[in-house]
């Protein structure tokens, strides 16, 4: 049902106007049905240029944008428009920012744009909140409206946000690139809203915004548009990966213990040299490792590795989520094991415990009575 929408602007020439070339419209519904245009067949159409709501977690200050040298084997190699000028260095970020545009267009994130045809704030239509993002009307040919934004990350990630395009090809365009590869596109116009969601590889990389008019001879046409875009509500959430290396939490404020702390344990590991060990308890305690983050709207996948030398009456290891037990071991496990699940967009609470129980009698436990997690990451899905 979505015809408008197509994932790049070749998929467009192909599917819209039955050729790459785009050199001849048939019957494709432009101002009204049965219509048919024909351009200008020397003329190639041209490329474009290459150059609901969660938690708001304020954005580090961007740092200085620093290209990240490509490789010399690299068949292309992506130049950082001049116009963007820093970036958001993602690479400690344990948890998701956000921007709705409430604060300005480049007060919370360092949103950049052109000075000509840019991206400006805009009170008459938003997904939520006061404000929205909107290009410029793009009216003559080869004019675009572009908005950047540039992230450093040290996994890569999701960013997901929501988009309301009024264009129609071939008079307007609207795609979504990171560097100089389209994500997705539309050439209809979308009506409602749109939720987009688009994976970030890791290192350096800039995401683009941008309606396109193209540069060729067009008949009059294409008023019932406004050749513009919105963009509202852009969350970016980061992979994260755990391995409790060097002696410190990658998570930082994210996690913490209740009851006598875990421990880091240099001795044994599933990959690395540490991994993090419940602490000795005695007849009826119990302590957890907390880890309490916002998933973005797809969710996202959780998985790590868990070895547990425990034996029920004595001692028992349990996993859970928002308070549902996912995994529940009462049994001595003699190598690693990998546990892989899916967690909800929105809060959430990731729980592991050692539980020491009260049915001990005082008997000798048969083993070590204790219980190590290792390599942990969180996944967002797109």
């Amino acid at each position: 049902a979505e015809n408008y929408l197509h994932d790049s602007y070749e998929a467009c020439c192909n599917v819209v106007f039955k050729n790459i070339g785009c050199t001849k419209v048939e019957a494709c519904q432009i101002d009204e049905p049965g219509t048919s245009v024909t351009l200008k067949p020397t003329v190639p159409i041209p490329m474009p240029p290459t150059s609901k709501p969660t938690t708001r977690t304020p954005t580090p200050r961007p740092t200085t944008l620093t290209p990240t040298p490509q490789p010399t084997s690299a068949p292309t190699q992506y130049t950082i428009p001049p116009v963007v000028k820093t970036t958001i260095d993602a690479t400690k970020f344990t948890t998701g920012i956000f921007d709705g545009f409430e604060e300005g267009l480049t007060s919370v994130w360092p949103w950049a744009t052109t000075s000509t045809l840019p991206w400006s704030l805009d009170t008459s239509d938003t997904f939520e909140g006061s404000f929205s993002a909107r290009s410029s009307p793009v009216k003559n040919g080869g004019d675009e409206s572009s908005l950047h934004i540039a992230l450093t990350s040290l996994h890569g990630g999701v960013m997901d946000f929501w988009v309301k395009a009024d264009v129609q090809m071939p008079y307007s365009s609207f795609f979504v690139y990171i560097d100089s590869e389209s994500k997705i596109g539309y050439t209809y116009p979308s009506g409602e809203w749109q939720s987009v969601s688009i994976q970030i590889p890791e290192g350096q990389h800039v995401v683009k915004l941008s309606v396109f008019k193209p540069d060729f001879y067009l008949p009059p046409g294409g008023n019932h548009v406004s050749h513009t875009a919105w963009l509202d509500s852009v969350t970016y959430t980061p992979k994260i990966k755990e391995g409790f290396e060097g002696g410190k939490l990658q998570f930082d404020s994210e996690m913490s213990f209740v009851g006598i702390p875990w421990g880091f344990d240099s001795t044994f590991a599933h990959e690395g040299t540490s991994s993090l060990r419940s602490p000795v308890l005695f007849s009826g305690q119990q302590s957890n490792v907390l880890l309490k983050m916002i998933m973005p709207r797809e969710g996202s996948l959780i998985t790590f590795w868990y070895q547990a030398d425990v034996q029920m009456p004595f001692d028992k290891f349990v996993f859970k989520i928002n308070g549902q037990i996912r995994v529940d071991v009462t049994q001595k496990q003699n190598d690693w094991k990998q546990f892989t699940t899916f967690i909800p967009g929105g809060e959430a609470v990731i729980e592991w415990s050692y539980i020491v129980s009260t049915q001990n009698t005082g008997q000798k436990h048969p083993g070590e009575g204790s219980v190590w997690i290792d390599d942990i990451q969180i996944l967002p899905k797109y």
